[in-house]
């Protein structure tokens, strides 16, 4: 369905000169996408507006390249080829503007020159981007909103904890790890594993150890083959600490930062995050309660009955 506003232009383009209607049924996808942008420059972009009639027939006749030089005067390179790359419906006008600002900066125009095709999803993710990170290997990645949020994160995690990096050799790092295929989650373990943990918590016990290094967490999410080295800036921001119950088929608990409990226990869990038995959970609560530390389990308070909260303060504050 065209839009509204594309149709009133269409028609004044078509009122003003009989042969543009045909012209703009035969043009393929990215020549109606152009045609559209040309209408928002005439509207738009230009000082000097040229007629309906005057715009329709220079449509026609005139090559891309001259039509919008007489409108906004010089662009940048490459541009009109990459109205080819649009598919599908019209974008909305403030899409088109805004991939006319993007085509300036160098990165972002590298990237459209690049891209396969162009979508209003890309002119979105390329404006969101900052100039450094508008890589075409970093854009070619991001497909949907929840990952762009997940590199937006990624990025922020790299820069609090790796000053000594510019931004530039962040961009270049995660662009060459999408670039090959690697995951964010590979990048950001190799991005940090540089930064020294804090110290843990509590030392531990003999058979309840914690890992003080990304090897170890590596090592551990191995051996029980789970996501645990993503959650390494949980650990460097000081609201997690993991550690290993090596006794039987061990087991991977969590200790989390409550922000008026103190330190907790939080998730114990096995091989491929299966649940313990009880006589470990058991064994593990011994360990901490002899740590001296006032930790308890959020398995035991996950509750929503008086009975259950009762409990949850009696153990707390040992009455």
């Amino acid at each position: 369905m065209t839009k509204k506003w594309l149709r009133s232009a269409l028609d004044q383009l078509c009122d003003h000169d009989i042969k543009f209607a045909r012209h703009w049924l035969n043009l393929s996808s990215g020549g109606k996408h152009f045609v559209t942008f040309a209408w928002l420059a005439n509207t738009r972009l230009s000082k000097h507006p040229a007629e309906p009639a005057v715009l329709a027939e220079a449509l026609r006749t005139w090559p891309r390249k001259q039509v919008l030089e007489n409108l906004v005067g010089p662009i940048p390179p490459g541009f009109v080829n990459g109205f080819e790359k649009m598919n599908g419906p019209v974008f909305s006008q403030q899409r088109y503007l805004e991939f006319w600002e993007l085509y300036h900066e160098d990165n972002a125009r590298k990237a459209f020159q690049h891209l396969q095709s162009i979508s209003e999803f890309q002119i979105g993710v390329l404006l969101e981007l900052e100039p450094v990170y508008r890589r075409y290997s970093i854009v070619r990645a991001i497909e949907d909103r929840a990952f762009m949020s997940t590199i937006q994160l990624a990025i922020q995690i790299v820069r609090s904890q790796r000053p000594d990096l510019t931004d530039f050799e962040i961009s270049q790092s995660l662009g060459t790890s999408l670039n090959a295929d690697g995951k964010i989650s590979d990048w950001l373990s190799r991005a940090l594993n540089k930064v020294e943990f804090p110290s843990p918590p509590w030392a531990g016990t003999d058979r309840l150890k914690p890992l003080t290094d990304q090897k170890q967490v590596a090592a551990c999410a191995e051996q029980f083959n789970n996501c645990l080295v993503d959650e390494i800036n949980s650990v460097l921001s000081g609201q997690r600490y993991f550690y290993h119950w090596t006794r039987g088929r061990g087991a991977i608990v969590a200790f989390e930062k409550d922000g008026f409990l103190g330190w907790v226990v939080g998730e114990i869990k096995g091989k491929k995050n299966c649940s313990v038995p009880q006589k470990v959970l058991k064994r593990i609560e011994l360990d901490t309660k002899l740590s001296g530390y006032r930790m308890l389990k959020y398995y035991d308070l996950a509750c929503d009955n008086l009975w259950g909260y009762g409990r949850f303060l009696r153990e707390f504050y040992g009455c």
